[in-house]
């Protein structure tokens, strides 16, 4: 039991309820203006029997299911990313009910969980937004699980283990990189708890470890398999791109799987990252304090590494540069190392660690308020000129061919317009890019995102390589020229 007496079940509540008001806050903006990102327009058209296909081809039998059971629309504005915040918030306090005694860390660390900007990078993602979520609390919980399993007793219990192994694989299964944060729970368990449970059966927690990781990612694999040969669907060239160890050469995929952990460390990986180098404040504070109290254990310097390297396990297993929505279990990381510096202050008055506690949460909600409402509102500008770009496009379409109808004639674009959005932030992913422009140029995007914004269902034609070279000799638009009609196609060339 994580909660064992009634005050705890109170301070539970209490500590839930601050947290989802910090998260809303943090999401305020999304939460009351909902901004469409890249990939909603897909999702929006493809739902449902093709959305649940797309995620069994990427390996997410798990979000399929989950999906299949409970999704009533692919996602419902405002609807959604609170279901998430509500999901992390019960996440928070389960994994700080476990860890912590002190009822300041318990809320820093839960107000530090919910609040910490990297989420916001899943939260982008309305079609999943809350399954990951969902995803993240299994994992947290098959930590607790495997880590109960092997210490609680007075021998390691099977039951609980073979739990973990089946509670891990299915949140592995709606996203692969949440098998992090499981690790990351289960090691902060150790840190925390070393003095008491790191003895006798303890030595060998690695081994156990490991085996239950291997357990889980095979059940995962054999699930997966098993799904999409029954669905009759394949793993994606997508997917298969973003393993770089096979596809570059290993001295430059290192490099780069080095640049992200490094630059994510020092605050200059994504928007949003800047208070990451914060964490080894704390963490020098509590080694210290280990070492000063004559409690320190060698094997913490190697928890502690091993805790900060686990949120890059995705990038480690897959080399080269990962967008920032893979960096999973960094909140716990952030969240543990502030949470668990106030717990060893001990000295401290109540009253003290209060306003400790106050302050920086206050801090944490005020900074990251700031970086997702930028983030989120730059998504919603890069609608605006987009929408404008394609009124402007149909319109310019119609003033040079007068008998154009846009709900029977065929369109093709091709190319890419270069677009300019002045809110858009630096290293910010996919947040504030353009539909005329981001993947290279797709018809399909650009042709969908007209139809959820205009009204006007395109019938697009795909231009072949032939066609595209053709029309590329064209001035690219607005330029005069840049609309072209060639066997009763409109070709817009965008530009390259």
């Amino acid at each position: 039991m994580i909660l064992k007496s009634d005050a705890d079940r109170n301070d539970a509540k209490q500590i839930f309820l601050i947290c989802l008001i910090a998260a809303i806050v943090v999401y305020f903006y999304e939460l009351t203006n909902f901004s469409l990102s890249v990939d909603e327009e897909y999702a929006f058209f493809s739902w449902p029997k093709e959305g649940l296909l797309w995620w069994v081809a990427l390996g997410r039998w798990g979000a399929a299911f989950v999906d299949y059971i409970y999704r009533i629309n692919v996602y419902t504005p405002g609807l959604t990313v609170f279901i998430m915040i509500t999901i992390n918030g019960l996440t928070a306090v389960m994994v700080s009910f476990y860890t912590f005694r002190n009822y300041f860390s318990r809320l820093v660390f839960c107000v530090f969980f919910v609040s910490f900007p990297q989420f916001a990078y899943q939260a982008q993602f309305s079609q999943q937004a809350d399954t990951v979520a969902f995803g993240q609390l299994l994992s947290c919980l098959s930590g607790l699980i495997i880590y109960n399993s092997i210490f609680s007793d007075h021998k390691a219990n099977i039951k609980r283990l073979y739990l973990g192994i089946i509670i891990l694989a299915f949140s592995i299964g709606i996203y692969q990189s949440l098998i992090s944060c499981a690790l990351i729970v289960f090691i902060i368990q150790l840190i925390v708890k070393e003095d008491d449970d790191f003895e006798g059966r303890g030595r060998n927690w690695f081994l156990i470890l490991s085996v239950a990781c291997v357990s889980s990612l095979a059940v995962y694999y054999l699930i997966m398999i098993i799904s999409q040969k029954a669905l009759g669907v394949s793993t994606p060239d997508y997917l298969r791109g973003t393993f770089h160890w096979m596809k570059e050469p290993l001295q430059e995929t290192a490099k780069n799987s080095l640049h992200v952990i490094t630059s994510t460390l020092t605050g200059k990986y994504y928007y949003g990252s800047s208070l990451v180098p914060l964490v080894f404040i704390p963490i020098v504070f509590f080694v210290y304090k280990r070492i000063k109290t004559g409690s320190y254990k060698w094997s913490l310097p190697i928890l502690i590494i091993i805790s900060v390297l686990l949120p890059f396990s995705v990038v480690l297993a897959l080399g080269g540069s990962q967008g920032p929505r893979v960096l999973m279990g960094l909140s716990i990381l952030f969240a543990f190392a502030f949470a668990y510096s106030l717990e060893v202050l001990e000295r401290l008055s109540l009253k003290t660690k209060k306003i400790i506690a106050i302050l920086a949460c206050l801090v944490m909600v005020n900074y990251s308020s700031s970086v997702v409402t930028s983030l989120f509102y730059s998504d919603h500008m890069a609608r605006e000129i987009d929408s404008n770009i394609a009124n402007r496009i149909l319109s310019s379409i119609q003033f040079k061919y007068n008998d154009f109808d846009p709900r029977h004639d065929k369109v093709s674009f091709v190319g890419k317009l270069d677009v300019y959005n002045p809110w858009a932030k630096k290293n910010s992913d996919t947040f504030g890019v353009s539909m005329f422009s981001f993947s290279n140029g797709d018809p399909n995007r650009m042709s969908k995102f007209i139809s959820l914004t205009s009204g006007i269902s395109l019938n697009l034609h795909i231009a072949s390589e032939e066609q595209k070279i053709s029309v590329s000799l064209f001035p690219s638009w607005p330029n005069s020229g840049s609309i072209s009609k060639n066997d009763g196609v409109y070709y817009v060339n965008l530009g390259y």
